[in-house]
This record gives structure tokens, C-alpha cells and sequence, in this order.
């Protein structure tokens, strides 16, 4: 009797863990359908600094990014602030390399109310920062080192599989 408790709880136990992993499966793929589809509407997928870049800063059509609330800056190699048009988060005209450091590694942490997207001109030798402000942002990401063994790898999937 004990025993045929203990392999239907075992069973049981099978069974949810398998249900709830397919869920979560579908969760995940239900979500990255709808990033997919949400990534190619959103203002700030539309005008990157990469299809803004121009070798001559000055030609930048910054009309677009004004008129949907953005902004666009640019720095030269000296840290100036030589261009700005639109909304601007730099709020300097000229930033230490401690700043602009600082700036490039904010601009991509979480909870930032803004969205940045930056780009290197190595001919001219400028950054282009186009800013827009953030409506909502989800900041969720597993990361995996694909052609790099960490000696924590084994000690974290077995903590992601206890978690489960």
C-alpha cells in the first residue's frame, strides 16, 4: 500500500515537472514571438545611429528622431559634445574619458528610463548617441558562453535545475 503511495506521488511529481517545464517552454517562445514582433514597431529600432551614420555629421537628418522625441548627439575624440539636436541626456559640452566611460557603461544597465543606441564613426572619428526615452522596458536575459567551459557552469545548472 505504502508503496504504491510513494509511486503515484512519484509519478505525480514526473508529471507536473513536465507540465510546468512545457509552460514555461511556451511562456518563453510566446514571449520572443512577441519581442520579435514589438522590436520591428518600436521608434527607436527605426532611426539607429547605424543607419543615421554619416562620415559628415553635419548631413545627419535628425528630423525623424525631433519629431518622435528622440535626440541625437555627437562626440567628438576629445570628449566635446559637438553636435546635439533633440532631447539631450548629456547635459555637458565637454566630458572627461572617467564620464564618457561612465555614460557608455550606463547606457546599456538596467532601469535606465532611456534608450541609447551609440555608434563609432573610425573614419571621422565621432560617436553618434541617438537617445529616445523608454515607454517600458523588460531587462530579461540568460546568457551562455558557448566556446567558453567556466568552472562555475556545472555548480549553476545544477542550481537552475534545483530551481525548477
Amino acid at each position: 500500500m505504502i508503496k504504491k503511495i510513494q509511486n503515484r506521488f512519484l509519478a505525480n511529481y514526473i508529471l507536473m515537472f513536465m507540465i510546468s517545464t512545457m509552460i514555461g517552454l511556451f511562456a518563453f517562445m510566446l514571449l520572443g514571438f512577441a519581442n520579435d514582433v514589438l522590436s520591428k514597431t518600436l521608434i527607436k529600432n527605426n532611426f539607429t545611429a547605424e543607419s543615421l551614420m554619416r562620415d559628415d555629421f553635419r548631413s545627419i537628418d535628425t528630423t525623424s528622431v525631433i519629431e518622435n522625441g528622440g535626440g541625437v548627439q555627437v562626440i567628438d575624440s576629445n570628449y566635446d559634445v559637438v553636435f546635439s539636436a533633440g532631447l539631450n541626456t548629456i547635459l555637458k559640452n565637454k566630458l572627461t574619458p572617467a564620464e564618457f566611460t561612465d555614460f557608455l557603461i550606463m547606457s546599456k544597465s538596467i532601469g535606465v528610463p532611456y534608450s541609447y543606441n551609440i555608434k563609432y564613426n573610425p573614419k571621422e572619428q565621432f560617436w553618434l548617441v541617438v537617445t529616445f526615452p523608454t515607454s517600458i522596458r523588460i531587462d530579461f536575459a540568460i546568457v551562455h558562453n558557448k566556446d567558453y567551459a567556466s568552472v562555475d557552469t556545472q555548480e549553476v545548472t545544477g542550481f537552475i535545475v534545483e530551481g525548477a
